[in-house]
């Protein structure tokens, strides 16, 4: 069985690449918890006012978030 150029390019990609290598732009967002009875809910805000006017924001429980600093 041999194998395809993709498997094998596939196969020689890092496991951890660089946020840069797959088009990633990092940025700030910053992490209010939810007030009333959801106070395990957070919201995520864009430090950049404009990306707000866009409508950039996410409501998250906090099981769907992971700190990615400690998650490597």
């Amino acid at each position: 069985m041999t194998r395809s150029s993709l498997e094998v390019e596939w196969e020689d990609q890092p496991d951890d690449p660089g946020s840069e290598d797959l088009g990633y732009d990092l940025d700030d967002w910053e992490q209010i918890r939810a007030t009333g009875t959801e106070s395990e809910k957070f919201l995520y805000l864009p430090d950049d006012e404009e990306m707000l006017r866009e409508e950039a924001f996410i409501v998250a429980e906090p099981t769907a978030v992971a700190d990615l600093l400690d998650n490597r």
